[in-house]
């Protein structure tokens, strides 16, 4: 409803609201007609045509008010001054204890004795993290993986990677910047497939993997025709190898926090990205065969039943990632379905060292995740090789670890003497 106001009776109600404007509380107020009028009575009061009153009375002091304020005010102030101090402290407790756990690692030497010796055959491999390694005859050379960028744990949290053309230059130099006539990544999540259309480019390697590992090739501008996707259970010959990739199943996470809702890469993927955007794509067991013997490189911790029952190898590459974060009843099935059901005659046990630890850092051992990656995300290094080897020692086979960079012998294990591995 509009309200009417006559000139004169609105400039008294302004002159009456400006001399309470300071002192006055105003209980009750109702609109009962359209025009207002003002009763001058003696006793503050504000009427209306229908005689409804609104009563103006004294409000307390200014000066008893203004105290009262003040004194709530401070005690605010007071309140908001040690939630203030202890959030702070929070988050200078969250930040060094962050800090903390990146910057250090678990002591995994009691582990040095069991790395492999230099090799004594034809057929080598070269380890150089996680799980990337050089198979050589001498004469043809397949890549597996060939990551050699390490990003910053920060970065894979919080930012974008993208592959290090001075890190995978100078990790080809070590290997001698041969050809490679293959690479072969074991399926497409970062740590395995994020170097490839850089290595490839650089090496003249033929890339190999499911449609996810060839758009990220694509993606690196890699040209089609050094992309080749195959079908499981195929089989390529380059020299004297022979590769076929065996479907398999990665590793299960028991935090459902690691599970991807959709497992593939569907189109080209151009670095930097997010690191979560390598994708697993389809995960391999590659079957390496040679006429210098055989090989079996099972990178991630998983396993699909029955898949390798028909294969039968020399040396089984076993990943041991996040391993003893599962179940009992897990790695015995794992065990079970890889070296068992392969009949190994060896285990080289991989893919337990640091995602992070930048690649130029490394000396002859791999490093050993930071406290973040082993403790809190569950990789547990130590106690997922530990696991690996007593498993052999108890299946009566031999079983080593790979040092960084040096070739040996890669369908023999080439495991130090038992006595020096007690």
């Amino acid at each position: 409803m509009r309200l009417a106001l006559n000139v004169a009776n609105a400039a008294q109600l302004r002159a009456a609201l400006k001399r309470f404007r300071s002192n006055i509380v105003i209980y009750y107020w109702k609109i009962a007609a359209d025009n207002l009028i003002v009763v001058n009575d003696g006793r503050r009061r504000l009427s209306y045509a229908s005689g409804t009153s609104v009563v103006v009375r004294p409000s307390p002091g200014k000066a008893a008010n203004a105290a009262s304020q003040k004194a709530a005010k401070e005690e605010n102030m007071i309140v908001l001054k040690w939630i203030s101090i202890a959030l702070l402290a929070l988050i200078g407790l969250g930040a060094a204890a962050f800090a903390w756990l990146i910057a250090t690692r678990p002591d995994l030497s009691e582990f040095e004795n069991y790395y492999a010796r230099p090799a004594q055959s034809a057929v080598t491999v070269r380890f150089f993290g996680t799980s990337s390694m050089l198979f050589s005859d001498g004469e043809t050379n397949i890549m597996i993986d060939g990551w050699f960028t390490r990003p910053s744990t920060l970065a894979m949290a919080f930012g974008k990677v993208d592959p290090d053309i001075a890190a995978i230059e100078s990790g080809l130099a070590r290997l001698g910047n041969s050809s490679v006539a293959a690479l072969i990544p074991g399926h497409s999540h970062l740590d395995h497939a994020m170097d490839v259309a850089e290595v490839a480019k650089r090496t003249g390697a033929m890339l190999i993997g499911s449609q996810s590992t060839a758009n990220i090739g694509r993606g690196g501008g890699l040209p089609e025709q050094q992309i080749k996707i195959v079908e499981d259970g195929e089989t390529l010959r380059f020299g004297d190898f022979a590769v076929t990739m065996i479907e398999n199943r990665h590793f299960v996470f028991p935090n459902d926090a690691f599970k991807e809702a959709d497992p593939f890469i569907r189109e080209p993927l151009t670095p930097p990205v997010p690191a979560y955007a390598y994708r697993e794509g389809k995960t391999y067991s590659i079957l390496i065969e040679h006429p210098g013997g055989s090989a079996l490189v099972h990178a991630s911790a998983g396993f699909k039943e029955d898949a390798l029952r028909d294969v039968d190898v020399d040396v089984v590459y076993l990943g041991v990632g996040f391993l003893a974060s599962q179940t009992a009843e897990y790695q015995e099935a794992y065990w079970g379905e890889v070296p068992t059901a392969t009949r190994a005659e060896g285990v080289y046990v991989i893919h337990w060292d640091s995602f992070s630890q930048p690649i130029a850092d490394i000396g002859d051992r791999p490093a050993a995740p930071n406290r973040l990656w082993n403790d809190l995300f569950g990789m547990r290094a130590g106690a997922s090789v530990d696991y690996a080897l007593n498993k052999a020692k108890a299946s009566g086979i031999d079983a080593a670890l790979l040092p960084m960079w040096e070739a040996v012998d890669a369908f023999t294990v080439a495991a130090p003497p038992r006595e020096a591995a007690q």
